[in-house]
């Protein structure tokens, strides 16, 4: 019994002993680790203060650093700003100013925009009456008539002089709206057609069908007015006209409508003698009119020239003759002058001499307006 009790004993005390001294580490090593934390806590205290203490030098100086550098700054910003400020002003000024001319823009735009409006409208109202006004064939024809007169003014031709309108034709009783006098009693007759009102037609048509239709009615009233004037007295080469007329269509637009639907066309009124022409077309064919017209005058002035020039040698010619013979009987005359005062006037003078020589031999006095003079020359007698 005490064999056991003692190894259980001893197993005890050792746990006892081994608690123990578990307990007195423990112990120790919390009072180290307590010691060690009071030291670290006066480390870091003390070290904070120093850094606390470090930092506010630092900061002190950079913060006197920094109040020099902020006035420094604050100078220049303020200098800045004054500039800045300026330039505002300025820029005021000018957004002033642009404030001004927009506002007087807007003012003289609202004023166009509104005499637009009004001239516009009256625009329209021409316009309408004008439509009203074509709608009359004859209206149409007064018009076309003044529009041809404007190129003819243009072209610098005068009425009575270049040209006559609505002169009854020669030989005939029809009256063309035109007539050019050209060389040799020439004259060229010029009648102004405006078919419109199926080309209007055409223009306000919306359906396909009714557009071809207005175009094809077009074509057959121009073909008409082509074939009106070569039913007239215009073309009558035996009563003083040329061999073809003119044909006035006064509207650029609806010429070149003509010739960008019937290209044709031009060609079959030529086939008749008729030369289709527009305003502009007008003025090229006068222009040709007015250069054979200024031709043929220089070649009729041209023609006086040469008949003065043959009269003129004519007349020289005879000129020449008449002073060829006043030139021999100058040359005879001359002979018989040399003649008298070359041997006549020396025999005369040696008959002188002598009867000089004579008078002083015998001591006699010639009488008074004697033909010799003191030294026996002849002298000349009193006129």
């Amino acid at each position: 019994m005490l064999e056991v009790i003692v190894p259980i004993a001893i197993v005890v005390g050792i746990a006892l002993g081994a608690l123990v001294l578990g307990l007195i580490t423990r112990r120790l090593i919390g009072g180290a680790r307590q010691a060690a934390a009071t030291d670290r806590d006066a480390a870091i205290r003390i070290a904070t203060e120093q850094v606390t203490t470090l930092a506010g030098e630092r900061l002190g100086a950079q913060a006197a650093l920094g109040a020099q550098q902020m006035a420094a700054d604050r100078g220049l910003v303020e200098r800045e700003v004054a500039a800045v400020n300026t330039q505002l002003e300025k820029v005021r000024d000018a957004v002033a100013g642009l404030e001004e001319k927009r506002a007087a823009q807007l003012a003289s735009l609202s004023q166009q925009i509104r005499d637009v409006g009004e001239q516009s409208a009256a625009l329209r109202v021409t316009t309408a009456g004008l439509q009203r006004a074509l709608a009359s064939p004859q209206t149409r024809g007064q018009w076309g008539e003044r529009m041809a007169e404007d190129v003819l003014r243009a072209a610098g031709m005068i009425e009575g002089v270049n040209y006559h309108k609505r002169k009854q034709a020669v030989g005939g009783t029809k009256i063309p709206d035109f007539t050019f006098p050209l060389p040799n009693g020439l004259r060229l007759h010029m009648d102004v057609k405006f078919p419109l009102a199926n080309y209007l037609r055409h223009l306000d048509a919306t359906i396909e069908v009714e557009r071809q239709e207005s175009l094809k009615l077009f074509l057959r009233d121009v073909r008409s007015r082509v074939k009106e004037v070569t039913d007239r007295e215009y073309i009558d080469p035996a009563n003083g006209t040329v061999d073809c007329v003119l044909l006035l269509i006064p509207n650029e637009q609806v010429h070149a409508f003509i010739h960008a639907n019937a290209p044709g066309l031009v060609d079959e009124a030529m086939a008749q003698r008729v030369i289709l022409c527009s305003p502009v077309g007008l003025i090229g064919v006068l222009a040709v009119l007015r250069q054979a017209a200024d031709n043929f005058a220089v070649q009729q002035a041209a023609r006086g020239v040469l008949d003065l020039l043959a009269e003129f040698a004519k007349q020289w010619t005879k000129f020449q003759d008449g002073l060829g013979r006043l030139g021999k009987r100058l040359d005879d005359t001359h002979r018989e002058y040399d003649e008298l005062i070359g041997p006549r006037r020396r025999q005369m003078d040696k008959v002188l001499l002598r009867i000089n020589d004579l008078r002083t031999q015998q001591m006699l006095a010639l009488p008074e307006g004697s033909v010799l003079d003191a030294e026996g020359d002849a002298a000349p007698e009193d006129e």
